[in-house]
C-alpha cells in the first residue's frame, strides 16, 4: 500500500491524498456531465444521431488546444500556478451547463449546450496540460501502478453512488413532471458543477513541482515535434490513435441504443453502467499490481482484446428483444467484462504514457499524446 511506503515523505503523501479526493469528485463530475446523461439529455431533447456524435466529439476536438497550453507551460514552468490562473474560470464554467435546461427546450437546449461544452472544455484542454504535468512530476515513480489503481478505485466506487442517485432522480423526475423532462438535467449538471469545483480545491492542495530548466530555448516547432522523434513514444501514439478512433466508433452510443432502440430507461441504463463501474473497481487494483510486476504492455493487450470482443458482441443483443430474462443477462455480462477491460486499458496507457513521458519534457509528451488520441476518438462519433 502506498500510504505506508517508507520512502514517501508526508508532504508528498498528503498531496497524494489530496490527488485522490481530486479523483472522487473529479470523476464525480464526468458522470453527471457526460455518456449516459449527456446523451439522455439529448433524447429527450430531440437530437438527432449526427448532433449526438457532435456532443461526444466536442470535448475531444477541443484538445487540440494543448498546442497553445504546451507552449505556455513551456515558458512558465509551473503547473500548479497555471491551474490556480485558470482552474476557476474553466470549472466555473460548467455551472452554466446547469442552466440551459432551465432556459431553453428542444433543438435551442442542444445548440446552448453545444456552446457551452465547446467553451468549457476548450479551457479544460489548458487545465489538462498543467494536471498532467504536475502529476508526472509528483507521483513517486515507483509506485504509479499502485497508486493509479488505488486512485481510480476509489474515485470509480463514488460516481457508481453518484450515477445511480442521479439516475433514479431523473426518472423520478419525468414521472411526476412528464411536461418538464429537461429541467431533471438541470439539478444532474449542477451538482456536476459543484464536484468540479470541489475536485479543483483538492487539486490546490497539491504542493508545487516546477520543470527543470530547460537546457536551451527551443523553437515552439521543435519543442512540439520533440514526442514523434522518440521512437518508443512514437509506437504509443500509433497505438493511441488507432485505439480510440476503433472504440469510439462505438462506445458513446452504447447508451443511446440502450435508450432508443431497446427502450430502456434512464436509470436502468444508469444500472448498467454501474455493473461496469463496479467491474472496474474490483479489477483496476489487480491491474495496477500486475502492471508493476510484468510491464503495462502485457496488461494494455490482454484487456485491449478483451475490449474489442465486447464491442463486438454488443450489437448481438438487439437479437435478445423479446427474450428479456436473457437480454438483461447478456447485456449485464458485457458490461462486467467491458469495466473490467476498461480499467486495465485506462491504467496501462496511462501509465506507459507518464513512464515514456521524460521528466523534463512530460508536458510536451503528455499532451502530444492526448491530441492523439483526442483527435481519433472526435473523428470517429462524427463519422
Amino acid at each position: 500500500m502506498w500510504l505506508s511506503d517508507t520512502r514517501i515523505d508526508k508532504t508528498t503523501r498528503r498531496g497524494l491524498t489530496a490527488l485522490v479526493f481530486n479523483g472522487v469528485f473529479g470523476f464525480s463530475w464526468d458522470t453527471l456531465t457526460s455518456g449516459a446523461f449527456l446523451a439522455g439529455f439529448a433524447v429527450a431533447a430531440g437530437a438527432g444521431n449526427l448532433t449526438i456524435g457532435l456532443l461526444a466529439a466536442i470535448p475531444l476536438l477541443a484538445q487540440v488546444l494543448q498546442i497553445p497550453a504546451v507552449l505556455w507551460l513551456e515558458r512558465w514552468r509551473r503547473p500548479r500556478r497555471m491551474i490556480l490562473a485558470i482552474g476557476p474560470f474553466s470549472r466555473g464554467l460548467w455551472l452554466l451547463l446547469a442552466l440551459v435546461p432551465l432556459f431553453f427546450t428542444g433543438g435551442s437546449a442542444v445548440n446552448a449546450l453545444i456552446v457551452v461544452l465547446f467553451v468549457a472544455s476548450c479551457s479544460g484542454a489548458f487545465l489538462g496540460v498543467a494536471w498532467n504535468t504536475l502529476v508526472r512530476l509528483f507521483v513517486p515513480e515507483h509506485i504509479m501502478g499502485r497508486y493509479f489503481g488505488y486512485r481510480l478505485r476509489v474515485a470509480v466506487g463514488a460516481t457508481v453512488v453518484v450515477g445511480l442517485l442521479a439516475g433514479f432522480f431523473v426518472d423520478w423526475w419525468r414521472g411526476r413532471h412528464p411536461d418538464a423532462p429537461l429541467s431533471a438535467y438541470s439539478f444532474v449538471f449542477g451538482a456536476g458543477a459543484l464536484f468540479a469545483l470541489l475536485s479543483l480545491l483538492f487539486l490546490f492542495r497539491v504542493p508545487e513541482r516546477e520543470l527543470p530548466p530547460a537546457p536551451e530555448r527551443a523553437s515552439s516547432a521543435k519543442v512540439l515535434t520533440e514526442p514523434l522523434h522518440d521512437r518508443n513514444f512514437r509506437s504509443l501514439l500509433v497505438f493511441m490513435f488507432l485505439w480510440g478512433f476503433g472504440i469510439n466508433l462505438a462506445l458513446p452510443f452504447f447508451a443511446v441504443y440502450l435508450l432508443r432502440r431497446l427502450g430502456f430507461p434512464l436509470s436502468t441504463v444508469v444500472i448498467f453502467t454501474t455493473v461496469s463501474q463496479l467491474s472496474f473497481i474490483l479489477f483496476v487494483n489487480a491491474w495496477g499490481r500486475l502492471a508493476d510486476l510484468v510491464g503495462n504492455r502485457a496488461v494494455l493487450y490482454t484487456c485491449g482484446l478483451l475490449l474489442v470482443l465486447m464491442v463486438l458482441a454488443f450489437p448481438f443483443s438487439g437479437l435478445l428483444v423479446s427474450h428479456y430474462a436473457l437480454l438483461i443477462t447478456f447485456l449485464v455480462v458485457i458490461h462486467i467484462f467491458s469495466g473490467m477491460a476498461i480499467g486495465g486499458v485506462t491504467l496501462a496507457s496511462s501509465n506507459m504514457a507518464l513512464k515514456l513521458s521524460p521528466t523534463g519534457s512530460a508536458h510536451t509528451y503528455l499532451a502530444v499524446n492526448g491530441m492523439v488520441a483526442s483527435a481519433a476518438g472526435a473523428m470517429a462519433p462524427l463519422i
